[in-house]
């Protein structure tokens, strides 16, 4: 257990000084903690909260981590982070080939092979008129589809080609 003051408010927390006006045990005595607004609380809730986990409500910390809307808000970072990733296209190109054994030519079939005459006329664009490509791109989703790409693949695909 450890002694912080808390500020709803603010959601901070301070520690306690380690010396307050030459009194050199105001770290061991309680009582003139308490009487500063400080609370005991335990160093796993204080570390949820340095974590982003968890909030402060009602002088103490509650951990947030499993509320729905904490969920849905570290999904949408996630999502922007995923969305925001780029690779060129030799990239691309590598990383299918080498996992996948996927080659440019099984690419432009996939693409020839779609249906609609206006949607594969903007893969076509899509595909030849860039050399780079972004994860959150609706095309990378339709031609990964067609290629018999998971989702899950993709997120791979886009985290290890940037190495390549």
């Amino acid at each position: 257990m450890t002694y912080i003051k808390l500020n709803e408010q603010n959601q901070t927390i301070e520690h306690p000084p380690i010396n307050k006006d030459n009194i050199c045990n105001y770290n061991v005595a309680t009582d003139l903690l308490e009487v500063d607004g400080y609370v005991n609380i335990e160093q796993s809730l204080i570390d949820l909260f340095n974590q982003g986990k968890g909030k402060i409500e009602n002088n103490t910390i509650i951990d947030i981590s499993q509320t729905s809307e904490y969920i849905a808000e570290q999904e949408v970072k996630a999502k922007a982070i995923q969305d925001a990733k780029t690779i060129t296209k030799r990239q691309l190109l590598f990383w299918l080939f080498l996992n996948k054994n996927i080659k440019e030519a099984n690419i432009l079939t996939a693409i020839s092979t779609i249906e609609d005459v206006n949607n594969r006329y903007l893969g076509e664009i899509s595909y030849n008129g860039t050399n780079n490509f972004q994860y959150g791109n609706p095309f990378v989703s339709v031609i990964g589809q067609a290629l018999g790409l998971t989702t899950q693949d993709l997120i791979k695909c886009f985290d290890e080609a940037i190495n390549l």
